[in-house]
């Protein structure tokens, strides 16, 4: 490696550094923020909290009904040490959270005056980087193109998995959808087994609600399929998409207001058939799934080979 290249390259492994160092500090910061924020809620909700002891206290203090019955029992006493105490106690917690406060502010405002603004350390890193590539194209440019080659690789390994990441959520989306509409089919299979041995109308009705529900959730259910189609198009993995259901006609009136046994069991039928075809969704996107997760595994393995492939030959 030339002299030119190896003070360029020694030049990126500083601004990354520097662009670690900003990275950590901001994590600093952030988390000091959400401590102080956690510290202020509690320190609020003490105060509230004070508040109404002492008031407490200071009834107790007073003359009335109510001190004059624990007076009569001998316990007068010993309720205003109580609520003594309570409010005392209540009083150092508050005192100990406004200290926390104040130390959390304190660390915050110095993390904060340590940080080194984003903008310029992601400057000074492109800056950088910009010179070290410049520098390398000239000195070796074989090195150089093997380096372009590599780094297309891994970002076209990145969008595979970014694309796998966003089916995986589709999928979940649609499983959620099926489990819905699985737990409403199996409560209106409840309610019907109920109406078929002793039901009558409001049964027939509180079925078919179950239904309603049911079918709703398998009109999700399609939608959230659509989805995962759209998705899994844009992933270089051959999986099979399982097609939407069919809710189909349920006869609704004629179970509700003409009810009896017949009408009963096809309706049960029914329920019991589009209940079936629901599990069955649910376990072909459950395939799915798990076939996207072990994609996802497999590019993730790539990505971690290539990213190692591009610091070699940043290094060279």
């Amino acid at each position: 490696m030339s002299d030119d290249l190896e003070a360029a390259r020694v030049a990126v492994e500083a601004a990354l550094q520097r662009r670690a160092t900003a990275h950590s500090a901001a994590g600093r910061v952030s988390h000091l923020n959400a401590q102080l924020v956690k510290h202020r809620r509690e320190a609020n909700h003490l105060r509230v909290q004070l508040v109404v002891e002492t008031a407490d206290a200071e009834h107790w203090r007073g003359l009335g009904f109510s001190q004059m019955l624990l007076w009569l029992v001998g316990r007068l006493a010993e309720r205003r040490a109580d609520e003594a105490d309570e409010a005392l106690a209540i009083a150092v917690r508050l005192a100990d959270c406004e200290a926390l406060v104040e130390q959390s502010e304190r660390e915050l405002a110095a993390a904060r005056a340590e940080q080194e603004p984003t903008r310029d350390v992601e400057q000074a890193v492109a800056a950088a980087e910009d010179r070290f590539f410049a520098v390398m194209r000239t000195a070796q440019p074989e090195l150089f193109q093997n380096w372009v080659a590599a780094q297309e690789q891994l970002a076209t390994r990145r969008g595979q998995m970014k694309e796998t990441t966003e089916a995986i959520s589709a999928v979940d989306a649609a499983l959620a959808r099926a489990a819905a509409a699985d737990d409403r089919l199996a409560s209106a299979h409840r309610w019907g087994t109920f109406d078929v041995v002793a039901g009558g109308l409001i049964t027939s009705m509180v079925k078919h609600e179950r239904v309603d529900e049911a079918i709703g959730y398998v009109h999700q259910l399609n939608a959230a399929i659509m989805r995962v189609e759209t998705e899994l198009s844009q992933v270089s993995a051959s999986l099979t998409v399982p097609r939407g259901l069919e809710a189909g006609s349920w006869a609704r009136t004629w179970d509700v207001w003409f009810d009896n046994l017949f009408s009963d069991l096809s309706m049960q039928a029914r329920i019991e058939q589009l209940h079936t075809n629901v599990t069955g969704m649910h376990a072909l996107l459950e395939g799915v799934r798990r076939e996207l997760v072990v994609h996802l595994e497999q590019s993730t393995r790539q990505a971690v080979r290539l990213e190692a492939r591009v610091n070699e030959l940043l290094v060279g």
